[in-house]
């Protein structure tokens, strides 16, 4: 009969340490899944009684949505709220562009990463995915002068930090015409397309098929480097 009365009174003594505590956690997105001690409670918003065994024991509340980092919030007896909302941010990544021929404007989604041309920019990106849970790409784009603009698409599934953006040499359509009407070659048009390089000066001429033959073409006869030319880094 004390053996048994021992029991019971012990038992009791334990269920009389305990504390229940409800708790209404909220979360944003709508759709983010909210767990309890790794066991999944529902998406939005959860209401779940929690029992405390005693004033250290701690339980985990974990959010979490494609897209957006998890986030966790420990829970102790004394945990100062009732009502927990949490607020998920989108998920970021630090990525290093270079470019070449340097320098060049980078801008991402249409906006400067700076307000000069530059070698190298490492922004930090937020990355989120659209209605349909597939990830949203960034665009990004070097400018130079004389030089064709460059794109590349930076998405959080290329699981990498360094991008190279090369620029090629801008290609532009040259006319020439005839000085008179009474030069050899008349004063016909002539188109030429060249692929212009920074910094250099070209020299076109015309090539007759022959001395005094009023048949010509535009030809670039030389190239000059431009002394102190600011774009000529490569």
């Amino acid at each position: 009969m004390r053996s048994s009365l021992f029991v019971a009174l012990s038992a009791l003594l334990l269920v009389g340490c305990s504390t229940t505590r409800t708790f209404t956690i909220s979360a944003r997105p709508a759709d983010a899944k909210i767990s309890i001690d790794s066991v999944e409670r529902g998406q939005g918003t959860v209401t779940a009684p929690v029992v405390f065994k005693d004033k250290k024991d701690t339980h985990t509340v974990a959010v979490s949505r494609l897209g957006f980092k998890d986030q966790e919030i420990s829970l102790t007896r004394d945990f100062p709220r009732d009502q927990i909302e949490v607020e998920l941010r989108p998920r970021t990544r630090k990525v290093t562009f270079t470019v070449s021929p340097a320098p060049a404007v980078i801008k991402v989604d249409g906006r400067p990463l700076s307000g000069e041309a530059v070698s190298s920019a490492s922004p930090e990106l937020e990355f989120t995915v659209d209605a349909q849970d597939k990830w949203i790409a960034h665009k990004v784009v070097a400018e130079r002068p004389n030089y064709k603009p460059a794109e590349i698409s930076v998405s959080w599934t290329d699981n990498k930090q360094t991008y190279p953006i090369k620029l090629e040499p801008g290609r532009h359509e040259i006319v020439m015409q005839g000085i008179t009407s009474g030069w050899p070659g008349g004063a016909d048009l002539h188109t030429m397309t060249l692929t212009l390089e920074p910094c250099k000066r070209y020299y076109l001429n015309a090539q007759f098929d022959a001395p005094r033959q009023p048949r010509w073409d535009p030809v670039v006869d030389y190239v000059q480097e431009i002394a102190g030319c600011p774009w000529g880094g490569h």
